[in-house]
């Protein structure tokens, strides 16, 4: 059995006297970085690709208060020495993404208004700049019937947000589309798609991993991983 609990100098009154404590283990857990969060869990669980993207634009949205000196040096996240009711954490940008889900259905200011409420208002504006570059990328639609000559996005941001939502959806009817697709965009963003795919909890891992288009590529660019396997 296990339980989790918050640190003491969050406030939030989880304690347990010392007869209690002496009954169980303790461990603290470091939170997740955001090459984590991104790879192990977000592609993973369908969050959405504005979401990934401006987590990798801004890692220390995963920082933990522990790890600031002041509350200044940090405005995405919780700090007991703040007053904020809204901020970022993997489960508040997970709610995020659930939003940005319906965005078809919001105006930008009732988005904007829900994301301040859910991760804080620096956080929601900067995600809005990432909903407004989600705009501007190729449908998948586009991706699967015409690869060759679907937009490629001007933006390295664009292009992460692009390869994130292809890792997130892939399946067999048009993953040959994709290696097309890919191979127009830069040698960083095909690195990037490569170690989406290389962790074990990948949910595609297979269907990529044994995809003739995927092996010949790792034989054209395993310079790029040194000692990694593809």
């Amino acid at each position: 059995m296990f339980a989790t609990t918050n640190l003491g100098a969050e406030g939030v009154g989880d304690m347990l006297p010392p007869h209690a404590r002496n009954r169980i283990i303790t461990v603290r857990m470091r939170k997740p970085s955001s090459d984590e969060w991104i790879n192990n869990y977000a592609i993973n669980n369908d969050v959405h690709p504005s979401v990934m993207g401006f987590v990798r634009e801004f890692p220390q949205v995963m920082q933990s208060f522990t790890e600031v000196n002041s509350p200044d040096d940090n405005p995405y996240i919780y700090h007991p020495k703040r007053q904020a009711k809204s901020f970022c954490t993997p489960r508040s940008l997970e709610c995020a993404s659930d939003i940005l889900h319906q965005r078809e259905h919001l105006s930008d200011d009732t988005l904007t208004g829900a994301l301040i409420g859910t991760i804080g208002e620096r956080g929601a504006l900067d995600m809005m700049a990432f909903v407004k570059l989600a705009d501007k990328l190729p449908t998948l639609e586009s991706i699967k019937t015409d690869p060759m000559n679907a937009i490629v996005p001007d933006s390295a941001s664009a292009v992460c947000m692009v390869v994130y939502r292809a890792l997130a959806s892939l399946d067999k009817a048009w993953i040959d589309a994709w290696f097309k697709y890919m191979g127009r965009l830069s040698k960083e963003a095909q690195g990037l798609f490569a170690l989406g795919i290389k962790p074990d909890t990948y949910k595609n891992k297979s269907l990529v991993t044994t995809n003739k288009s995927f092996t010949a590529w790792c034989r054209e660019n395993n310079y790029m991983f040194g000692a990694d396997k593809c």
